[in-house]
């Protein structure tokens, strides 16, 4: 994360740089040294017009006379080059060196962000609140794609659920009224059916002695509670029965 902040605060640097153009030192040195060299172009040209009148009157050699005409040329061509080079100073960076700065800004801050990504992938984020009743892996041991981490259940999606043999089935009715007993601590709960479906031909209920024919289809209630049962205790597969 250093590394990632201090890359962004060098592509800051960079992007400011390149948006903001030159300092004012800059410009003062720059203005520095094209007065310099106007002041050189000017030597250069009372020089070269002394010399075309003497040249004209064949005082001077034609060696002479193109030495001072070629200082004269030195001395405009550098003047012409400070003063584009103020000129680009001043106007700033091209607008592809912008582009490019704020591309190396983008890009660490896209670093930055894949940092922080990763950090939070070191916990694991329950999707809802719940009980967790077993955990698969032991600390060390590798989570292979589609291996179970852990078990449980949301704390406020307990419904109980009853095979009813078809004898029986036309007792109850969606939205009934149900009172609940657990057998072994007597608590009761109030319930309410919220479905009646039927299980497939295979399905039994789980007992040694089934309570009903062979022949008949077996369905299922689910039933949700109504009361509060904050206070008591549930275990999935417990069993409750119908009063």
């Amino acid at each position: 994360m250093l590394q990632a902040d201090g890359a962004i605060m060098a592509a800051q640097g960079q992007f400011n740089m390149a948006f903001n153009g030159a300092t004012a030192e800059q410009l003062i040195q720059i203005d520095g040294q094209l007065n310099a060299g106007k002041a050189q172009l000017d030597f250069a040209q009372e020089s070269y017009n002394r010399l075309e009148a003497m040249y004209k009157d064949s005082l001077v050699t034609q060696q002479q006379f193109d030495e001072i005409k070629m200082k004269l040329d030195m001395a405009k061509a550098q003047v012409a080059a400070l003063a584009a080079k103020r000129d680009e100073v001043k106007k700033g960076a091209r607008e592809e060196q912008i582009e490019q700065a704020k591309g190396q800004l983008n890009r660490a801050k896209g670093a930055r962000e894949e940092v922080a990504t990763a950090s939070l992938e070191q916990y694991v984020i329950a999707p809802a609140d719940m009980s967790v009743e077993t955990i698969s892996l032991d600390e060390g041991e590798l989570l292979t794609p589609g291996f179970t981490l852990f078990n449980g259940y949301k704390t406020n999606s307990i419904y109980f659920r009853f095979t009813i043999p078809e004898s029986k089935i036309y007792d109850f009715e969606v939205g009934q009224e149900l009172t609940l007993v657990n057998p072994y601590t007597e608590e009761e709960t109030e319930g309410k059916i919220l479905a009646i479906k039927q299980l497939a031909q295979y399905a039994d209920i789980t007992s040694t002695a089934p309570l009903y024919e062979l022949s008949e289809s077996i369905y299922e209630l689910k039933v949700v509670p109504t009361s509060d049962i904050q206070g008591q205790r549930f275990y999935i597969n417990a069993t409750l029965l119908i009063k």
